[in-house]
């Protein structure tokens, strides 16, 4: 369901401790923010992209609730920290490409029953 490339980067965040939904809720909105700075000066960044990104990763978080199966938890965990980290299957701020991989994963959690109307379809 995710691009080959970023299997390995993806396996790793899935190993994680899932974080609780408040502080990937704060790493949304803090890395968002940084984009929005670096944007002037980052030729290739594709701000409207990552700010479609972010919104579906704020309303999957408005969903979690405690009655997630763990599986569920650590896949929402590691779709948005893929998000929140610049340097995965490709630098989202470096390459007109940057968030494509971020969206194709975001989209195979979001492919999940309840988060379908969330889904990004960029690559379609």
């Amino acid at each position: 369901l995710c691009p080959t490339e970023s299997r390995p980067f993806l396996t790793s965040l899935l190993e994680e401790a899932p974080a609780s939904p408040d502080s990937l809720r704060d790493n949304v909105t803090a890395y968002t923010q940084e984009l929005r700075k670096l944007q002037p000066d980052k030729e290739f960044l594709d701000l409207a992209t990552a700010e479609r990104i972010a919104q579906a990763c704020l309303g999957l978080l408005d969903r979690l609730d405690g009655n997630l199966s763990d599986r569920h938890h650590r896949m929402v965990h590691a779709a948005v920290r893929y998000f929140v980290l610049d340097e995965d299957g490709e630098g989202d701020t470096d390459s007109i490409l940057g968030f494509d991989d971020v969206a194709e994963v975001l989209d195979a959690v979001l492919a999940e029953p309840g988060h379908r109307d969330l889904k990004l379809n960029i690559m379609e």
